[in-house]
C-alpha cells in the first residue's frame, strides 16, 4: 500500500509538471527579450567604386559595432505579443529598437543612431514538457536613421527575414525563460537626405543569441 501511494504521488507530480507547461488554444504570450551576442557580416555597395565589407561582433544589449559598420543602428531590445492558434502554433509580432549616441570629447558633432524593426511571424512548438523546443520564422522590416549635428540625415529602409531555434523553459505555468539562436538577414538602401545619387546598398547577415522572458495567460 505504501508503494502504491508513492507511485500515485509521483504520477500526480508528473501530471502537475506537464499541466504547468501546457499551452492551450487561445493562450496569449507577452515577451521581453534582448540580444546578448551577435556575429555579423556587413557589406556596403555604393553606386560607384568603394565596395566594402566587415565582420562585426557585438556583446550585450548595446551593440554599437554594427551601427559603425553600416551607419545604421542594430535593434537588440524587443517586445512581442503572440496568440496560440493551437497548442503547437503561435502567431505573433516582435517590435525591436536600438538607440546610440556618439559624443566626441570637445566636439559638437554628436552622432545619433536610431533603429526600429517589426517582425510578424510564427512559432512552432513540436515537442517538450516544462522545456519546449521552439522554431521561429518571420519576415523583417526595419527603418534606421543616422543623424549628425548640422549634417543631412542618413536613412536606411531594410527588408529581410529571421529564422530561429530555441527553448521555452517554464518555471511557472505563466512564466518561461526563453533562449534561442537566431539567424537574421537584412537588405536595403541607405539614402542620404533622399538624394538618389547617394544610395548605398546594405547587406547585413548575422547570427545571434537572444534571451527573453515570456508571460503566458
Amino acid at each position: 500500500m505504501h508503494k502504491i501511494s508513492i507511485l500515485v504521488v509521483l504520477a500526480l507530480a508528473l501530471w502537475t509538471a506537464r499541466a504547468e507547461a501546457q499551452i492551450d488554444r487561445g493562450t496569449w504570450r507577452f515577451t521581453i527579450d534582448g540580444d546578448i551576442l551577435s556575429v555579423g557580416g556587413v557589406e556596403l555597395d555604393p553606386p560607384g567604386p568603394g565596395k566594402s565589407s566587415a565582420t562585426v561582433i557585438g556583446f550585450g544589449p548595446n551593440q554599437l559595432g554594427n551601427a559603425r559598420a553600416t551607419q545604421a543602428s542594430p535593434t537588440p531590445i524587443g517586445i512581442g505579443v503572440g496568440y496560440a492558434l493551437q497548442p503547437k502554433l503561435i502567431l505573433g509580432v516582435r517590435t525591436s529598437l536600438g538607440y546610440d549616441v556618439v559624443a566626441p570629447d570637445g566636439e559638437d558633432n554628436n552622432v545619433r543612431y536610431l533603429g526600429l524593426a517589426v517582425m510578424p511571424g510564427i512559432t512552432f512548438i513540436p515537442l517538450g514538457g516544462k522545456t519546449k523546443l521552439a522554431l521561429d520564422a518571420a519576415p523583417l522590416i526595419q527603418v534606421d536613421r543616422r543623424k549628425t549635428d548640422n549634417v543631412p540625415k542618413d536613412r536606411t529602409l531594410l527588408g529581410g527575414f529571421a529564422l530561429g531555434v530555441g527553448a521555452l523553459i517554464f518555471v511557472h505555468s505563466r512564466l518561461s525563460a526563453d533562449i534561442g539562436f537566431r539567424f537574421e538577414g537584412r537588405f536595403g538602401n541607405r539614402d542620404n537626405d533622399n538624394r538618389d545619387d547617394n544610395d548605398v546598398h546594405v547587406r547585413d547577415l548575422r547570427g545571434l543569441i537572444r534571451l527573453g522572458v515570456s508571460f503566458w495567460r
